[in-house]
């Protein structure tokens, strides 16, 4: 009933304190249901932040393998473009998924992509057939990448302000997506130490 009342709009008054009054009320609801969101929506997070995640792996649901079969069938039969699946767009979409995912070269390692670049070329036929494990190891690595950031940089601030030496003269290089893939976990850390 309160939100029926908030999308409605105020109720019709006859003076300017009525209008006042309905328009603290809804401002009182408005800010009673954020702040209602804030408190379950950080309980959910808490929750969500403190599972033990080291072991996740993700995998692909069959309602994701049958997806993704459908999709490269609608795709080769019918795209306004009349676009086919084949090796070269494979490449392609492999490639959007990298850059998706590590836009910045600030998570994989160059021996994660080194890794997956046996991948590149044969990704349409794994689609074709419904394979998804191609993606899911892609992402399950990503996922790895950046929990080890995540503590990297935990571990960082847990040492406190007076352990950072704000008196070098570090340069750090703002746009990445060009930038070579760091090829050791020690120079991805000094990379992340001067972000």
């Amino acid at each position: 009933l309160a939100i029926m009342t908030i999308a409605s709009g105020p109720p019709p008054a006859s003076d300017d304190g009525s209008r006042m009054s309905a328009l603290l009320s809804r401002k009182t609801l408005l800010a009673t249901i954020a702040a209602s969101s804030l408190v379950v929506f950080s309980g959910v997070f808490a929750k969500q932040a403190t599972a033990p995640t080291s072991q996740l792996q993700l995998a692909p649901s069959k309602v994701q393998t049958r997806t993704a079969r459908d999709t490269v069938s609608l795709l080769d039969d019918m795209h306004y473009e009349h676009r086919v699946l084949n090796p070269a767009l494979s490449a392609q979409v492999f490639d959007r998924y990298l850059k998706d995912l590590d836009s910045q070269h600030i998570y994989f390692l160059a021996s994660d992509i080194n890794g997956f670049t046996p991948y590149r070329l044969v990704l349409d036929q794994a689609l074709k057939k419904g394979d998804l494990r191609i993606p899911f190891q892609i992402y399950n690595r990503y996922l790895q990448r950046t929990r080890e950031r995540l503590e990297f940089t935990l571990a960082e601030l847990g040492k406190g302000v007076g352990a950072m030496d704000f008196s070098s003269n570090d340069v750090i290089e703002v746009d990445r997506e060009k930038a070579p893939w760091v090829t050791t976990r020690a120079a991805l850390d000094d990379l992340w130490r001067k972000r």
